[in-house]
């Protein structure tokens, strides 16, 4: 199969009516790309016997994404996996009822029982949540979500204050809750910020003897932009296909795309002077402005060096 990739009509510009041809001609040539009731669209690419079933906004696709392309279509490029993303047309939380009979119809052909490994993927509030919680439908499967929201349904998640709109959405039945649905999971990394509140709170409410949650700090809002173009998604997806997914093997992956993150190493100095250390701050603004060139790294640096002698330290590595 030739994988399309930016070689092909760039799709930046093209807003979303050019975009939905693109992604209709690459269903055409190599699998299916359809719409799933009002508000979805599912594209499927078939390859090898690993399917990866992400989860995506259409609007961050054809406004965002370089080449067009849905989160996880780089593992179909360099991997030959398959593919089944599912788009959403803005944040819909994937409740549409239309999906849920999608996916029970895939499960009745038997699809989804042909792969040696089926994992699901999302990265946000609304996609990482719909990635835990479609999980259930594959018994076994794995799943890697970052910042995910577990549920939005007021009497279990009390706390949260984001969303609002979101509120008159149905949370209840059995995709309504994330971390329940993780309970059939063979293996789940849940990525997020433990100084982000609201991320950790909902962080908390996925657990499980399968699940290993890796808190990053600083990293929060900056994680969707490592996992897509830090080269942060590739690794850790191969490390849950092989069953290597470890606190420390995943921190290992990331480690390069959280030091190369200007905007996680400008919380980093900022924490690192608010606390008045100095050195530590200089250490952090230095490795980060040489790694990204980000000129506000520069200007920390030199108020770290203003404010007293940066002490020796070691190259900074992900808390």
């Amino acid at each position: 199969m030739r994988h399309p990739g930016p070689s092909d009509e760039q799709t930046l510009g093209l807003g979303r009516d050019g975009w939905l041809r693109h992604m209709s001609q690459i269903g055409s040539d190599h699998g299916l790309f359809d719409e799933i009731g009002a508000a979805h669209h599912g594209l499927f690419v078939e390859e090898g016997d690993t399917l990866l079933i992400a989860f995506d906004r259409a609007d961050r696709v054809w406004r965002d994404s370089p080449d067009g392309l849905p989160d996880g279509f780089e593992m179909v490029r360099r991997r030959s996996w398959s593919l089944l993303s599912i788009l959403s047309e803005g944040r819909t939380w994937f409740r549409d009822p239309a999906l849920p009979r999608f996916f029970a119809a895939l499960r009745g052909t038997g699809l989804l029982k042909r792969y040696r490994s089926v994992i699901f993927y999302g990265v946000g509030p609304d996609c990482g949540f719909a990635a835990c919680a479609f999980s259930r439908i594959v018994p076994g499967a794995r799943v890697l979500a970052a910042n995910p929201v577990a549920t939005l349904a007021a009497r279990e998640a009390p706390f949260e204050r984001r969303f609002r709109s979101a509120r008159r959405l149905d949370f209840g039945g059995p995709l309504g809750h994330g971390g329940r649905s993780l309970a059939t999971a063979s293996e789940a990394v849940i990525l997020y910020d433990p100084l982000d509140t609201a991320d950790a709170a909902q962080a908390a409410l996925l657990t499980g003897p399968s699940v290993t949650r890796v808190g990053l700090p600083f990293a929060g809002p900056s994680l969707p932009e490592m996992l897509r173009r830090g080269g942060g998604g590739v690794p850790l997806l191969r490390l849950l296909e092989r069953g290597d997914a470890s606190q420390a093997d995943i921190r290992e992956a990331l480690k390069t795309p959280l030091r190369e993150n200007a905007d996680t190493m400008l919380r980093r100095t900022r924490a690192a002077l608010v606390r008045d250390l100095p050195g530590r701050a200089a250490v952090l603004a230095r490795h980060g402005f040489a790694a990204s060139a980000d000129r506000r790294l520069a200007a920390f640096l030199a108020e770290a060096e203003a404010r007293g002698r940066p002490e020796t330290a070691p190259d900074p590595q992900p808390a």
